[in-house]
């Protein structure tokens, strides 16, 4: 039974980190945060399933949305900082 309740310690804690990764690839604008990041979510693409990797993608385009709806809003009202 441990070893199940790690495994899916694990996985959950790969799917958050494949979401934020894939999210800070997608919105930084640091060439060597896309890098490292596009690495992370390279390699942990290759080793979740293919149904969780699609579950993270889609979870990742939702929080990329919110981000740069975030920052469209933060610019409109002139609270953008570059």
């Amino acid at each position: 039974m441990g070893a199940m309740k790690r495994y899916q310690h694990v996985l959950e804690s790969n799917k958050a980190l494949l979401v934020e990764c894939w999210s800070r690839m997608e919105t930084s604008r640091s060439p060597e945060t896309r890098e490292k990041m596009s690495k992370i979510v390279e390699r942990l693409r290759s080793e979740l399933p293919q149904h969780i990797v699609e579950e993270c993608r889609l979870s990742a385009h939702d929080l990329i949305a919110g981000i740069k709806g975030k920052r469209q809003d933060d610019w409109l009202f002139n609270d953008y900082e570059e």
